[in-house]
């Protein structure tokens, strides 16, 4: 036994002096990091911090600095069914929640197998009780994009007709949300409502301005300041700028994006720009047509919004990384009477959303647009004429 004792200790300084790991310290997830130069580095996840992150490559610790990082992506993270109610924070983070309760403004969120985040109710945007449906979406997006006084609580009727009413939600628990309507507390069943979305003006919100974004197996995406890993634990912390924290265990990291950022459209140079003139002007002047097009063409309003009229069209260059484009439609609200109107989005010159405008409610969407290179909008104005078919995109984004 003697004998082989020199010999341990030989073995473990020489691995210490030779910036060898020892194996415990290389028990993390192997994952990818894409660089901004678009390498690719792949290890084992050792360490997170606010100025770089470390790998074990080859049995060697190496770390990255975050200025250098695009993504961090688990290569092959564990498949989840996530829980069907969704928290969205006004810091854009969207939390897949098992339950939710609502007491003394404190909304309380109980995600799938992480500890419970209690934040407060002006931090909440809205909550979704039910599973998204390709004929409910768009109106519930819609409604994310809209404001109003009081919470808005949204009902989907028989044949996925999405209704709503406005109130002040007082209370969340066993199966209930208490709400005051006119005066009246009402008990309505968890069961029987679509969400509700909280008072408040939808642009008040720090939606897409945190610069990490981090997603889970269970489909939440967390929007933060800083996040955390210190060698050997085995969560990661999450920081947010209101103080508020949140730990999520290793092995439900799906990936990590640094320098998250959103571009309104509306202040972005345009590629091309289309304008149906609404009627004849045949021996009419250059001069005229252009007073027109400035005066009823398709415009910006702000740094928010673009409008067009019927036959109207708007179209961008996507810059490189671009992942989402977010944003709702509806009608002009200073139209009295409209024809029909179909509004819709192509990505390099396909169609991947089209919606009729039936009344003023707003239609939203939210759409992956990574691998395209041209983003359009259009108004077509059908066959009944463009008189009237003026319509609002409201502060359509694109997200890294």
């Amino acid at each position: 036994m003697h004998t082989n004792r020199p010999i341990r200790c030989f073995l473990i300084l020489l691995v210490v002096f030779s910036g060898k790991l020892l194996p415990a310290e290389a028990d993390g997830p192997e994952v990818r990091l894409v660089l901004t130069s678009e390498e690719t580095i792949t290890g084992r996840l050792v360490s997170v911090t606010d100025q770089d992150v470390a790998l074990v490559q080859d049995g060697a610790r190496k770390s990255y600095s975050l200025e250098s990082l695009q993504t961090l992506q688990v290569i092959e993270p564990e498949e989840k069914t996530g829980p069907i109610i969704r928290v969205t924070l006004r810091n854009g983070t969207l939390v897949a929640a098992q339950s939710v309760t609502l007491k003394d403004d404190v909304l309380t969120i109980d995600p799938r197998r992480q500890a419970d985040l209690s934040v407060p109710l002006q931090s909440v945007r809205a909550i979704r009780f039910r599973k998204p449906q390709a004929e409910t979406n768009p109106g519930w997006l819609g409604m994310l994009e809209s404001q109003g006084r009081g919470d808005l609580i949204a009902v989907r009727r028989p044949g996925n007709v999405l209704d709503s009413t406005r109130g002040v939600i007082l209370s969340i628990g066993d199966g209930v949300a208490k709400i005051e309507l006119e005066g009246n507390e009402v008990a309505a069943p968890l069961e029987k409502l679509e969400g509700i979305i909280f008072a408040g003006n939808a642009q008040d919100a720090r939606q897409d301005s945190n610069t990490i974004r981090l997603r889970d197996v269970y489909g939440s995406d967390w929007q933060m300041d800083s996040v955390s890993m210190i060698d050997s634990e085995t969560s990661v912390l999450l920081q947010f700028g209101s103080g508020l924290q949140h730990e999520i265990p290793v092995n439900q990291l799906m990936d990590i994006r640094w320098a998250s950022a959103s571009s309104t459209l509306a202040t972005l140079p345009t590629v091309r720009r289309d304008f149906a003139v609404p009627f004849p002007l045949s021996g009419r002047s250059d001069k005229l047509n252009e007073l027109l097009d400035t005066w009823v063409g398709p415009r910006t309003d702000g740094k928010s919004d673009l409008v067009m009229p019927g036959g109207g069209a708007f179209e961008y260059r996507l810059e490189d990384g671009m992942q989402r484009l977010r944003g709702a439609v509806r009608r002009e609200q200073d139209v009295l009477r409209g024809g029909r109107v179909v509004v819709r989005i192509l990505a390099d010159q396909e169609v991947i959303w089209e919606q009729g405008l039936e009344n003023a409610a707003p239609l939203g969407f939210e759409l992956p647009v990574d691998r395209a290179k041209r983003i359009r909008f259009e108004v077509d104005p059908l066959d009944d004429g463009d008189g009237g078919d003026l319509v609002r995109w409201i502060r359509p984004r694109l997200i890294k």
